[in-house]
C-alpha cells in the first residue's frame, strides 16, 4: 500500500492513492500506534486529534490535503505539507484533474483553482454540494443530498442539474472507471451507474443495507464499494461482473 497521511479521527475517513482512485475505506475506530506501526502504517503529519477530512494524491509526489477550512499541498510525498485558507469555511471533497486545475466542494460552494491550490476563486453557491469528480478538464460532477447530481461540460462555469431518477436516498460517494462509465453510492447498499458520462442513471440494488461510502473499480469488471448501516456496521461488497452481482 502507498504511503500517506495516516488520518486518525473516530469518524468515517476516506484515502485515495495514485490519480485519486478510492483505494477503500478506512474505519478508525481505534488509534493504536503500536497495532498501526506493525501494519506497516506511520504517522506522517498531523496529531492524533487533527481533523483532515480528505487526501488526494495526482502522482506519488505531489498532492493535497484538507480540513475544514483549509487545504495543504505537498510536492515531496508527504514529507512536507504547505498550507493555504480557502477563505471559505466547510470544505468536504477535493478532485484535482492536473497539476494546476482543481475544484473543492464545502457544502454551500465550489471553488476552483488554476494554480496548484495557491489560490481559490468561487464558481457556484449552491447547497449539498459533498462529492467532487472530473473526467477531463471540462467534464465534472458534484454530488450530494438527495439524489442530487450536478454536471458541467466547461470546466465548471456552468452547471445542470441530471436526473437520478425516482426516489429519494441521499447519495455519498462518486466514481468513474472512465470517461463514460461511472457510479455513485447512495444509502441501503443502492447504486447509481451511467455508461454515456452522466447523462442517465440506472439503479443498482447491491443486496445489502448499507450507506456506501466509497466505490472502486480497478477495472471494468471488479470492483468494491462499502461503507457503514445505521447501526454502525461496517461492510465491503464486491462485483466481478461490472456490478450485476455483488456478494
Amino acid at each position: 500500500m502507498r504511503k500517506g497521511i495516516l488520518l486518525l479521527k473516530l469518524n468515517l475517513k476516506y484515502l485515495h492513492s495514485i490519480a485519486g482512485k478510492p483505494v477503500i475505506i478506512a474505519l478508525l475506530f481505534f488509534a493504536n500506534f503500536s497495532i498501526l506501526s506493525q501494519q506497516g502504517w506511520f504517522l506522517q503529519y498531523g496529531t492524533p486529534t487533527s481533523d483532515f477530512d480528505r487526501i488526494f494524491m495526482i502522482d506519488s509526489s505531489n498532492g493535497w490535503l484538507i480540513d475544514y477550512d483549509s487545504v495543504f499541498s505537498t510536492s515531496n510525498g508527504g514529507q512536507n505539507w504547505i498550507p493555504n485558507n480557502t477563505g471559505y469555511w466547510g470544505a468536504e471533497d477535493i478532485y484535482f484533474i492536473n497539476l494546476n486545475t482543481g475544484w473543492i466542494v464545502t457544502g454551500s460552494y465550489i471553488l476552483k483553482t488554476t494554480n496548484g491550490g495557491q489560490n481559490w476563486f468561487q464558481q457556484l453557491n449552491s447547497p449539498t454540494q459533498h462529492r467532487v469528480l472530473f473526467v477531463d478538464q471540462n467534464t465534472g460532477f458534484t454530488i450530494g443530498g438527495i439524489q442530487l447530481c450536478r454536471r458541467t461540460t466547461n470546466g465548471g462555469t456552468n452547471w445542470s442539474t441530471i436526473s437520478m431518477g425516482t426516489g429519494s436516498n441521499f447519495l455519498f460517494s462518486i466514481y468513474f472507471t472512465n470517461h463514460d462509465t461511472g457510479w455513485v453510492g447512495s444509502e441501503v447498499g443502492l447504486l447509481f451507474k451511467t455508461t454515456n458520462c452522466g447523462l442517465n442513471w440506472i439503479q443498482i440494488n447491491t443486496g445489502v443495507n448499507t450507506r456506501l461510502y466509497s466505490i472502486s473499480f480497478p477495472t471494468s469488471d471488479t470492483g468494491w464499494a462499502g461503507g457503514f448501516d445505521m447501526v454502525g456496521e461496517s461492510r465491503i461488497i464486491f462485483t466481478s461482473n461490472g456490478g450485476i452481482n455483488w456478494v
